[in-house]
């Protein structure tokens, strides 16, 4: 049992360790390194999911918006659908955090003030609205340097 334990932590600290390598070497520099960790990231690693919180706002379902990078690269500019369409935003009974979605282009919102959204490091809003609203990644700029 203890040797499997070590051999879990030895292999934690092996991933951990070759991704902080892989990052120092795209941050140092390393055109090559830096190329192909940007070749790498692709507006799929841009996820958005929805769950409802279980909380009511003025009669209607609210529901908390997550939007994650799995690339390991920060991304940029990342912008989504934006379902109230004609650039008015997310429709809602309730405030949104605009530093985290707000209309930008037609049809487009942007997430986080345009700001990188990294790995593990994703942004979060609600909303209020009386059914789902669908988001799906659109744009992203990968940066890795």
């Amino acid at each position: 049992m203890a040797c499997m334990a070590n051999a879990t932590v030895f292999f934690f600290f092996l991933a951990a360790a070759a991704a902080a390598i892989s990052c120092h070497a795209a941050r140092a520099g390393n055109s090559t390194a830096t190329a192909a960790a940007a070749g790498d990231c692709k507006l799929s690693d841009i996820t958005v999911s929805s769950e409802r919180t279980g909380k009511v706002v003025e009669g209607q379902p609210e529901y908390e918006v997550t939007v994650a990078n799995g690339c390991a690269c920060p991304q940029n500019g990342v912008r989504v659908s934006c379902p109230g369409g004609g650039g008015g935003g997310v429709p809602s009974v309730e405030p949104v955090d605009e530093s985290k979605i707000r209309a930008d282009e037609a049809g487009l919102c942007l997430v986080n003030d345009g700001m990188p959204v990294a790995e593990g490091s994703p942004v979060t809003f609600t909303y209020a609205w009386k059914q789902p609203l669908e988001f799906a990644a659109a744009q992203a700029t990968p940066r890795c340097s």
